[in-house]
């Protein structure tokens, strides 16, 4: 069975590796699709869990505001900032680096796309040494450097926090970061609370620190209160009362107005507005794929089914022969099954081969082509519909010009 199986495939070379090559275009161009879906939607993903019609938001607050409203939010109910950081190298006044602390759940929903990265399994084993990831600077600092980062606090440049840190990666050029909220508009959307960044039109240095790495330093309670607590979004639970959730808006008015002529509450609009626009928004995106997407995926079957009817087809003949020596025609059907399986199989190796070289040299440039879970769940279910459409096409084939009559028509 197995050199039959070997020598069918042979038979076809031509046929299959057409298939392979079909596979491969396929499979790159379902793992770009789905990384830019990915890629566009991501800011949406994580302000979703946040913004609704209750949300109130925050330019800007110092510890004493952050803890205030901590204090008055329960468990379930929802807190997004953005932690900033003034500091720079040490010994060196010139060089300023500001810093996000990104909480947990902002690195899971929003982790910086990389220029460059390093292995940072051995810089996890040394506690005394953070790590974080910087963007492109005039410093020479790159990936894999350790350098002593001066943390300024509000007691004076002689009284800083110094701490090493360990450079797990480079920021890439042109993606939204949660800093800042920069302005604010009248028609704003969920993309509004995340800063598009770049070194080279900005020439500020910024470096991400996740929130678990920062709480290593000892002196972690003096860096919070010197910090500034920017972008804040408040989603209180539905077991916050109207009323509760008014006393603490005007609480939040209230502070503010001793510290600046101008609140949050005075500047944002209303959440209700923001939700609808963000809907929109997110949903227009998504539609934009749908159109490439259906057509690519009927080329596709369109190519399988081709190619499967033509060579089944063409085999008819060597079938025939073969069943007035006994074989069953539904061999004929495992062996197309077969021949796709290990077409599936060496598309796969090859798709992932070119994908991985493409992040890491960037063959064709700066391109989404992320290889995830969904990613890798999507060129299996690809190779699941081209086994089962060809069997299927085969079968029909077949059906239609049975083996029996193909022995009679050979006269």
């Amino acid at each position: 069975m197995f050199k039959f199986a070997l020598s069918e495939y042979i038979r076809n070379f031509w046929f299959n590796l057409c298939t392979i090559l079909l596979i491969i275009v396929i499979m790159v161009l379902s793992t770009i699709f789905i990384s830019n879906i990915e890629q566009d939607t991501r800011e949406y993903r994580l302000a979703e869990q946040y913004i609704d019609k209750d949300s109130i938001f925050v330019t800007w607050s110092f510890y004493d505001l952050k803890q205030m409203i901590e204090d008055k939010l329960g468990k379930e109910d929802k807190l997004l900032y953005s932690q900033s950081i003034a500091g720079g190298i040490e010994g060196n006044k010139d060089a300023n680096i500001s810093s996000l602390v990104y909480p947990q759940q902002v690195m899971e929903k929003l982790e910086p796309r990389m220029d460059e990265t390093v292995n940072i399994l051995d810089a996890k084993k040394n506690k005394d040494i953070i790590i974080a990831y910087i963007s492109h600077n005039p410093y020479g600092i790159e990936a894999g450097d350790v350098f002593s980062y001066e943390i300024l606090t509000l007691e004076g440049e002689d009284d800083g926090i110094c701490v090493d840190v360990y450079v797990a990666g480079i920021i890439g050029e042109g993606q939204r970061l949660y800093s800042s909220v920069g302005e604010v508009f009248s028609d704003m959307v969920y993309k509004d609370f995340f800063n598009l960044y770049s070194y080279e039109q900005t020439g500020k240095v910024k470096m991400i620190i996740p929130e678990q790495e920062l709480c290593k330093i000892k002196e972690i309670d003096r860096i919070n209160k010197t910090s500034i607590y920017e972008n804040i979004i408040i989603n209180p639970s539905d077991n916050m009362s109207e009323d509760e959730r008014i006393a603490l808006a005007e609480a939040i008015s209230e502070y503010e107005k001793n510290i600046r002529p101008i609140t949050s509450e005075m500047v944002y609009p209303d959440a209700r507005d923001i939700v609808y626009r963000s809907n929109v928004l997110h949903k227009s995106e998504l539609y934009k794929y749908i159109p490439l997407t259906i057509i690519v995926m009927v080329l596709f079957i369109v190519c399988v089914t081709s190619i499967v009817t033509i060579k089944t087809i063409i085999s008819s003949r060597f079938y025939g022969i073969m069943y007035m020596c006994g074989m069953h025609y539904t061999i004929a059907q495992r062996m197309t099954a077969v021949e796709m399986t290990l077409n599936s199989v060496i598309a796969t190796v090859f798709a992932i081969s070119i994908l991985t070289l493409q992040n890491k040299l960037k063959l064709v440039g700066e391109i989404n082509c992320n290889l995830d879970i969904l990613q890798y769940g999507f060129m299996f279910a690809i190779c699941t519909v081209i086994i089962l459409w060809s069997t299927m096409t085969a079968k029909r084939v077949l059906k239609d010009n049975p083996p029996i009559q193909i022995t009679k028509n050979m006269d």
